[in-house]
């Protein structure tokens, strides 16, 4: 009598088994998202925004291992890219972009 029984719960026992998973995962993501809260923004009161020196500009155009860069696409023939460094709780980066003539 036990296998019979056991024989009618095996065809729920695998979507009862990926539904438990897709709710703890949800529940990973969603405390995951609302832990970050809103200091974790990089727009905020506290931002301050300050010039970069001569060399420090320099070393980041030039290239330094220590920054990672992001492509930029546009419209025709505009490009760029955008290369940033987080450093002492502090983010540093640079916009370079390539842009047509306004007058062509």
């Amino acid at each position: 009598m036990k296998k019979d029984q056991f024989k009618q719960f095996v065809p729920y026992l695998l979507p009862l088994l990926a539904l438990i998973f897709v709710v703890i995962m949800f529940v990973r993501w969603y405390s995951g998202r609302t832990a970050q809260g809103p200091d974790s923004s990089l727009i905020s009161n506290d931002l301050e925004v300050s010039s970069l020196s001569q060399d420090e500009e320099e070393s980041i155009i030039r290239g330094t291992a220590d920054f990672a860069t992001v492509e930029m696409t546009g419209e025709g023939q505009a490009s760029g890219e955008i290369r940033y460094q987080l450093m002492d709780d502090k983010l540093n980066f640079t916009v370079t972009a390539n842009l047509p003539d306004a007058n062509e």
